[in-house]
């Protein structure tokens, strides 16, 4: 039997107060946004995918994605990989 590549789904729902945090490898954060906020890479390597969006992103330390609208996402660590929402 395969194990899951992702084993733990947490959610978090975001205010309008800055929140960061780790992510384990091999776990996930679904996260969702109210809108006008910034996802930002502090370590690590962090895959990010957007619902409704076909495209994945991939955010290094340093790098941040921004969004305009309201947004569920899934955040995974590629590696343990730290992030900030603002």
């Amino acid at each position: 039997m395969k194990k899951a590549v992702i084993s733990i789904l947490e959610v978090m729902n975001h205010s309008a107060t800055e929140k960061a945090g780790t992510i384990a490898a091999r776990r996930a954060l679904q996260v969702e946004l109210r809108g006008h906020s910034r996802i930002q890479c502090t370590g690590g390597k962090l895959w990010l995918t957007r619902s409704g969006d076909p495209n994945d992103h991939i955010l290094v330390e340093g790098e941040s994605f921004r969004l305009d609208a309201p947004a569920r996402l899934l955040l995974s660590g590629l590696g343990e990989a730290s992030y900030r929402i603002v």
